[in-house]
């Protein structure tokens, strides 16, 4: 467990020789300046009539359906495009750690990240909130913070996406797979996650049904789902992962 800790820490050393901290900060960043606009550009009509909550609700929306998934994609490939440089994976083979420490600690390092940004993007939503308020928009009713408990069930429900995220950036040197997967994924998921028979067979869905679907019994199964999905992928990630020949 010792070596496991400093493994990690070693792992979050890496963060100032790669963007992904700053991809943290940045994507969130965008999706609250585009909700800013979308405000300004209406004279703040959006307020007016639909209140803050419902501004709240299109932050998350857009975070949780949309963005989440393209940069859990990004950062997978940023945490292992470190070591597929320079022969990274050999020298990283020579210490000794375990492949499959190895992978898990990234593959947590990815999901710590994911968090970070989650309630970057709460923050940064309040800001928002408060400048709006500062130039004068009034909305109809009083926010509520109901949407920050979306937080757990979403870390749960991401878990799959994390996973494949992390063995798609693991097993292939350029980061161009991992992005057109993403992307390609979080296109269907946007079509599929409105069937109630087939969301389920896709795990870029759960985040979405975990948080926007009305259901109780739904967002319990999204959850679930993450969870159990998540935990089998991580197994046989560790598996055949581990088990491949480095050849960088």
């Amino acid at each position: 467990m010792n070596k496991f800790l400093i493994l990690f820490c070693v792992e979050i050393a890496k963060l100032k020789r790669s963007q992904a901290l700053v991809m943290t900060l940045l994507c969130p960043f965008a999706v609250i300046l585009l909700q800013l606009l979308v405000v300004i550009e209406g004279n703040g009509d959006f307020i007016a009539k639909r209140g803050w909550n419902m501004y709240w609700m299109s932050v998350v929306s857009l975070w949780y359906s949309f963005m989440l998934p393209l940069y859990i994609a990004l950062i997978t490939g940023l945490l292992t495009s470190l070591e597929h440089k320079n022969h990274g994976w050999r020298l990283m083979a020579t210490l000794p750690i375990s492949r499959v420490q190895l992978y898990i600690a990234k593959t947590l390092l990815a999901w710590a990240l994911m968090a970070i940004g989650s309630l970057w993007l709460y923050l940064l939503t309040g800001l928002s909130i408060g400048l709006l308020l500062l130039l004068g928009y009034q909305g109809g009713d009083i926010l509520h913070w109901s949407f920050v408990s979306q937080l757990c069930p979403v870390l749960v429900a991401a878990l799959p996406i994390v996973v494949i995220g992390m063995t798609v950036s693991w097993l292939i040197p350029s980061m161009v797979p991992a992005l057109v997967l993403g992307v390609s994924m979080t296109m269907a998921a946007m079509s599929v996650s409105r069937s109630p028979d087939y969301w389920m067979f896709d795990p870029w869905t759960y985040p979405m049904v975990a948080t926007m679907v009305q259901g109780v019994a739904v967002r319990e199964l999204a959850i679930a789902l993450g969870a159990v999905v998540g935990g089998i992928l991580l197994l046989a990630g560790c598996w055949y992962c581990t088990r491949r020949p480095i050849h960088s």
